[in-house]
């Protein structure tokens, strides 16, 4: 769990389904329709986005190129390899090469990502301060990601606080 609200907390899950959910209407924004909505999202593409969550949990000044890193690993580990179309039937992915390799628009995923993550969760951006220039860059350059997220994260709160009201 990890505290973001007085009297609260939230979970891993949450915080991956507003990461995913971002992530999801950035790619429809660079013409990507293929994300499922979280809801609909089988679990292998949940459990990844949970995963991801974790690895910022765990590495919270990790870069982009970091985070696609440990998501390489994790399919590998699952036996995820490279394939010019997904397809989790045969477990290929179009994007299983290294960072320098994605084109811009899929390393800003992870970038997205990790700005949505810091967003949710209130993580310090002090770190910045201290990190290189490319890092800098790099989280400077989703900055935007802060206000979906909030936008996302108070949705998430009203369905919670419904949901109180309706256990009443």
């Amino acid at each position: 769990m990890i505290d973001k609200r007085e009297g609260g907390e939230m979970k891993v899950e949450h915080i991956a389904m507003i990461c995913h959910e971002a992530n999801r209407a950035y790619c429809i924004t660079i013409g990507d329709n293929s994300q499922p909505r979280w809801e609909d999202a089988p679990d292998w593409q949940r459990d990844s986005a949970i995963k991801g969550v974790e690895f910022r949990v765990n590495n919270p000044s990790a870069s982009a190129a970091s985070m696609h890193q440990s998501w390489l690993q994790e399919k590998h580990r699952d036996g995820w390899k490279y394939g010019a179309v997904k397809s989790a039937v045969e477990k290929k992915h179009p994007r299983f090469v290294s960072y320098s390799d994605l084109p811009a628009p899929q390393q800003k995923k992870d970038a997205l990502f990790s700005a949505v993550f810091d967003a949710v969760t209130g993580v310090s951006e002090a770190w910045a301060a201290e990190a290189d220039a490319a890092l800098i860059e790099e989280y400077n350059a989703v900055r935007v990601a802060h206000a979906v997220a909030h936008s996302m994260y108070s949705m998430w709160l009203l369905g919670e606080e419904e949901a109180r009201e309706g256990d009443r």
